[in-house]
């Protein structure tokens, strides 16, 4: 099959398991933890939230014992495929567990930050990042949380914004081409105070970083672009691993009939979310996890999607990860 996760449709002499693997009535459908002695081969199952929880636990137990370098993962082989997955999978599970902050400061007024900044100066959106983080984390905050390197953040940003900061006889020559970083990145300077949040340009006494705040929301759904695209895509879904739902975009250069549909390891439809003539754009689709009007199993996934036009029958596939 196409869709297999590990062969993808191609043989290999040492693949004569793979049909076990997906179908073996003995084959591993859940996590297994160790309940005995190494070598008592006593195991229980458990959930895959237990199970990540203690392989997340671990690996952070390793990073605080010996620093973060203690840990690597060697990418080779269809088999790391799944390695990736898990670790993507620890650290949500890790974030999961966190402790949700709501932030005091203006405009947020101790509600939990959902903002966008853009800015085409490197140095100067990180400028603007480092004063919200630095008034909302301080020493002694409620959270319990503050930084202790903003010193040599700040003069980090210091050294990128002007090379006479940079130490004595030292140029920045990250390529190791001869090409030297130029005199300047980028803007930084911080604003006058937390409340009024205002910089050089916004003061008018300078031509420094300017903070323009657009408070409103767009929403969007179904054709996302005005734009004709040139190419057909299949976008990867957002978030990946997910749950409970997850979003697919894709882009039809030309009017098509589409055929969106969710696919198990087995190789089986188990939802058809777009079957519909669709005229040339950017689409946007939400999968909720469903199969037949229920919650899917956690496990791996697959969006295929199908565009029969003028220019024949094309077709695109992404894997997904639903982890519960």
């Amino acid at each position: 099959s196409p869709l297999h996760p590990l062969s993808r449709g191609r043989l290999c002499p040492r693949g004569t398991g793979g049909a076990g693997l997906a179908h073996d009535p003995d084959r591993l459908v859940r996590p297994l933890v160790r309940v005995g002695p190494r070598g008592s081969e006593r195991f229980e199952a458990v959930s895959w939230d237990v199970a990540l929880g203690r392989i997340a636990e671990r690996l952070d137990d390793i990073k605080r014992r010996h620093g973060p370098e203690a840990l690597a993962m060697f990418n080779h082989g269809a088999g790391a495929s799944w390695f990736r997955h898990l670790w993507k999978a620890c650290f949500i599970w890790y974030l999961s567990k966190a402790t949700p902050w709501k932030w005091r400061m203006a405009p947020f007024n101790n509600t939990y930050p959902a903002s966008i900044f853009a800015s085409q100066d490197p140095v100067a959106i990180e400028s603007v990042g480092y004063d919200f983080l630095h008034a909302e984390f301080y020493s002694g905050n409620p959270s319990g949380n503050a930084f202790p390197q903003y010193l040599g953040v700040d003069d980090f940003l210091r050294q990128a914004a002007d090379s006479v900061n940079w130490p004595k006889g030292i140029k920045y020559n990250p390529e190791g081409n001869g090409v030297y970083l130029p005199r300047s990145m980028g803007v930084h300077e911080h604003w006058n105070n937390s409340t009024d949040q205002k910089y050089t340009r916004d003061l008018g006494t300078g031509t420094g970083i300017e903070l323009v705040k657009i408070n409103n929301t767009t929403s969007v759904d179904g054709s996302l672009s005005k734009t004709q695209p040139t190419e057909f895509i299949l976008e990867p879904n957002y978030p990946n691993p997910f749950n409970p739902s997850t979003t697919i975009i894709y882009n039809l250069p030309q009017s098509a009939h589409v055929d969106l549909s969710i696919y198990n390891v087995q190789g089986q439809c188990i939802q058809r979310l777009v079957d519909a003539y669709q005229t040339a754009g950017v689409y946007s689709v939400q999968w909720n996890g469903q199969f037949k009007g229920t919650a899917a199993a956690s496990g791996v996934y697959f969006a295929r999607l199908n565009a029969e036009g003028s220019q024949g029958v094309q077709s695109q596939v992404q894997r997904m990860l639903l982890l519960k």
